[in-house]
């Protein structure tokens, strides 16, 4: 027994030395091999002698260099072995391959099983046949910038070979880093040598490009400045409607943007140019001479720029006036001048630049000049018509008290006959005075009506207005309208909120509105049909109106129910009886009381007229 453990002892001693002895001659041979590549200055030679080396310490029957780029996709650039045709120029990365990715991420050999392949290397499993495959990361400073992969090996690759081909790449890893960054810097080298040849080459073009450049910027940021100068001047000139004013913004801002001292606006009224506005000017600009630029600019209907009199025939305009040198631009409307903007005394002189900025402020001011005086013309319009509507109500009112007297006399009399008082009447005689007091009555409640109408244009409608509840007043109304609803077989419906409703008003006035509301719903209803008199609150306001199910109103008739005198087509085709004038009252009514009015209807399907009041607002006591 003692025997056989000595013999297992030195047995194992043998293989230790042995192992031994094995490292030591792969060690020194991986220092010579070291050694012989670190005077290899290029990639691809590099790559040659590393693919070799691995090639012989896995006896793999192919191995594939690969390196990686900036978008962290690896390029097969050397194949030792088989398959070279097949992989020429072979692209992959993680997805395409997973194992790349894995052996990127964990930077450390992988051996892949068969089962694996298919797997983890679908791309290249299908670009060449692959039985087994050992993955070796070359490694850079803190990441792996290429991969070799060692193929289909006789057997299978085992941990030693596993073993060896990492020790052999921990030693060319700083090696195969410098190298890779050594060809970058060259690559950098050669780009930055081609561009500086190119640069050398196209070094005038290139000046004269960034002298356009700055040219274009400066022209830029002076073509801003003005647009936005122009821009300040257009929110200027929009905040007034008053003509005069409006002239000596245009004047001040004219010499603002083109920095020059004087200037004045001249005005063409009927043919005959005026001085509107000056700034930094006393001297007379000689209007009624024949040769003077700015009478020139109004009748050409053109710009004028005059920096040197001497050269021109505007010598006597220079002697008079004393100006060094004159921009005039014309205010044009269609095919008349309104008038000339004229600048003087810019030192350095007015240039074409200067015109252009002139001319385009020039259509600003013509527009806000022309809609200064369209809203002048407007404001006499209105007030003249104010004029003629206050005559025109007057008129009427006066109308229609002379027409009262007699009416009110005519009425009397007929009361006194109907009752006998000159004597007996015959039954036809007892008709003919119900007739005349028919259309007396009705010819009384016209002119009450044009009354009305009058009063509230010329704002003389009075209104005895106190604290009441709207409910009340709906309360009242009903009463007064339910025997004529019923008349008519209508049902009349009262619909309230619990809680009373206060508001300041003429209890008379609103009954009178919604007094004509239901007569109206009554006339445009048929037998049988309902009527309903609502309120309710919304917000601070309290609405409150009249709904039926009657014929209903067009969308043409709607935009014109609450004019004077407005009768629809169809009314007067049934024959209703009616002056036009009930709802224009009952509108001015609502509007002295501080509310709205309004209608809702549809065709064949009814009608709602309604008004908006405010609440009266409860105070403490």
């Amino acid at each position: 027994m003692l025997k056989q453990d000595i013999e297992a002892r030195d047995k194992k001693k043998i293989e230790v030395e042995k192992q031994f002895s094995e490292k030591v001659e792969n060690t020194d041979k991986a220092k010579e091999m070291q050694e012989r590549l670190v005077g290899i200055k290029e990639v691809d030679p590099l790559l040659e002698a590393i693919g070799e080396e691995i090639k012989s310490l896995t006896k793999a029957s192919t191995v594939l260099l690969f390196t990686k780029d900036a978008s962290n996709r690896f390029h097969c650039r050397k194949v030792f072995g088989s398959s070279i045709k097949a992989l020429q120029n072979y692209k992959t990365d993680a997805k395409k391959d997973i194992a790349f990715g894995e052996v990127a991420c964990a930077k450390k050999p992988f051996l892949i099983t068969k089962i694996e392949i298919k797997i983890v290397l679908a791309s290249l499993s299908k670009t060449i046949a692959i039985k087994n495959i050992l993955l070796l990361p070359l490694l850079g400073a803190n990441e792996v910038m290429g991969v070799a992969c060692c193929l289909n090996k006789t057997g299978n690759f085992d941990q030693a070979g596993v073993d060896a081909v990492e020790d052999f790449g921990s030693r060319v890893n700083l090696l195969f880093q410098n190298v890779i960054k050594l060809e970058k810097i060259k690559a950098k080298s050669i780009d930055l040598e081609n561009f500086d040849s190119w640069l050398k080459k196209n070094r005038k073009a290139f000046i004269n490009i960034l002298e356009d450049v700055n040219k274009a910027n400066s022209d830029l940021e002076k073509s801003l400045s003005q647009t936005m100068s122009m821009y300040r001047i257009a929110v200027e000139l929009s905040k007034s409607l008053d003509e005069n004013k409006l002239l000596e913004t245009i004047l001040r801002n004219s010499i603002r943007l083109l920095q020059t001292r004087k200037g004045c606006l001249v005005i063409n009224s009927h043919g005959r140019l005026t001085e509107a506005t000056k700034h930094n000017l006393v001297v007379d600009l000689h209007l009624k001479t024949e040769k003077n630029p700015i009478k020139w600019s109004a009748e050409q209907k053109k710009p004028i720029i005059i920096n040197d009199f001497s050269k021109t025939g505007y010598k006597k305009f220079c002697e008079l006036t004393k100006f060094k040198n004159i921009i005039a631009v014309p205010l044009i409307q269609g095919s008349r001048t309104i008038g000339v903007l004229c600048l003087f005394d810019k030192t350095g002189g007015f240039s074409r630049k200067d015109s252009q900025a002139l001319e385009t402020l020039a259509h600003q001011a013509t527009v806000v000049i022309l809609n200064a005086r369209v809203h002048e013309q407007e404001k006499k319009t209105i007030k003249k018509l104010k004029e003629l509507d206050k005559m025109k109500a007057d008129f009427v009112a006066g109308v229609s008290h002379e027409l009262r007297s007699p009416l009110t006399t005519i009425r009397g009399y007929v009361d006194l006959i109907s009752e006998g008082e000159a004597g007996p009447l015959t039954d036809t005689q007892t008709d003919f005075l119900s007739i005349v007091d028919q259309s007396s009555a009705r010819l009384t409640n016209l002119i009450n009506d044009l009354l009305t109408v009058a009063k509230i244009e010329s704002d003389g409608l009075r209104m005895n207005k106190r604290v009441l509840s709207i409910n009340d007043v709906l309360e009242s109304v009903k009463k007064v309208m339910l025997p004529d609803a019923k008349q008519h077989d209508l049902q009349l419906k009262l619909k309230t909120t619990k809680s009373s409703i206060s508001i300041n008003g003429d209890a008379n006035r609103l009954e009178q509105v919604l007094i004509n509301f239901i007569s109206n719903a009554i006339k445009f209803s048929e037998s049988g049909g309902f009527i309903e008199l609502f309120e309710y609150k919304k917000g601070d306001t309290v609405v409150v109106g009249v709904k039926d199910n009657g014929i209903g109103i067009s969308k043409d008739d709607k935009r014109k129910l609450f004019e004077k005198f407005f009768r629809s087509d169809e009314v007067r085709i049934k024959n209703i009886k009616g002056t036009g004038l009930g709802l224009a009252i009952a509108k001015g009514i609502i509007e002295q009381h501080g509310g709205k009015i309004g209608v809702e209807s549809t065709k064949g399907k009814g009608s709602t007229f309604y008004f908006s009041l405010p609440i009266k607002k409860k105070t403490a006591a």
